[in-house]
């Protein structure tokens, strides 16, 4: 589930509270209803190969009465308990923190604190520093934008999803290229 928040840039419950029947294997999409959106607007989130890979890989658990969650452990619910699940993230982070700190012959480096909605942040600066345009990443966080209130709503109404669709696919190679540490990293000044 992480690694789809990291993926797509969706909140939290976005995710855990998905369904298949919102998924579309054949055309790479997930259609979120207004009703589980903040903004309250159906939300069109292109999923990406890597993003595609995690969910064709995850077992399907029917429920009754048509209920059909994606992440649940009992097919009647969605899965919850996250201040659980985050600690024992947090605590996975450490351990290979440990780890290739002691392999690499140095003091473990801390890890910042930090909280799922986090992810969201990581997401839009990591797609602005890939040049996705700033009203492509507001549309790809699920934002309203001054465009889609008042008189501009009526004419611009653009839904920006092959751009959208660039910049998730862009991320997601930035992303498994940084996890691989194959991504050119720029040491900031001042940093030690």
């Amino acid at each position: 589930m992480y690694q789809l928040l990291l993926l797509t840039g969706l909140r939290l419950r976005e995710v855990a509270e998905g369904r298949w029947s919102e998924i579309d294997l054949d055309e790479r999409s997930w259609l979120i209803p207004g009703d589980r959106m903040k903004n309250g607007q159906p939300h069109w989130v292109h999923l990406s190969p890597a993003a595609l890979a995690i969910v064709k890989d995850l077992p399907r658990i029917q429920g009754k009465e048509g209920k059909d969650f994606i992440f649940t452990t009992n097919g009647e619910s969605p899965v919850s308990g996250f201040s659980r699940a985050k600690q024992r993230l947090d605590k996975a982070m450490r351990a290979v923190e440990a780890c290739e700190a002691k392999d690499d012959d140095r003091a473990a480096l801390p890890i910042e604190p930090f909280v799922v909605h986090d992810t969201r942040r990581t997401f839009a600066r990591g797609c602005q520093r890939a040049g996705t345009p700033p009203e492509v990443v507001e549309r790809l966080l699920g934002h309203r934008t001054e465009t889609e209130s008042g008189v501009k709503g009526v004419y611009q109404v653009y839904a920006f999803e092959p751009e959208r669709r660039a910049a998730l696919d862009k991320w997601a190679d930035t992303l498994l290229a940084t996890v691989a540490g194959k991504a050119r990293v720029v040491k900031l000044r001042g940093a030690a």
